[in-house]
């Protein structure tokens, strides 16, 4: 995986049972039958603003023109994240 090679510390990928555009409506499928690629895909990963700039690129060209957002988080409790 990109994030892994890229030297990112974790990350979580969480698979949606349904999602809509408005290009194509909307899309849902039984819990069964979740790896038909059309619903939506959500992976984060919390690391250094330095890591992410290094990257992002390559995370940019593996999905296209998929939505990416990057947002500053304030890491409470938990974990050795540095």
């Amino acid at each position: 995986m990109i994030l892994k090679k890229g030297g990112i510390a974790g990350g979580t990928v969480v698979r949606g049972v349904a999602g809509f555009t408005q290009e194509k409506g909307i899309s849902s499928t039984s819990l069964v039958d979740t790896g038909s690629g059309l619903l939506p895909l959500v992976v984060e990963f919390l690391e250094t603003e330095k890591k992410v700039e290094k990257i992002l690129p390559l995370v940019i060209n593996m999905v296209g023109n998929r939505l990416i957002s990057v947002c500053d988080a304030e890491i409470l409790h938990g974990g050795s994240f540095r």
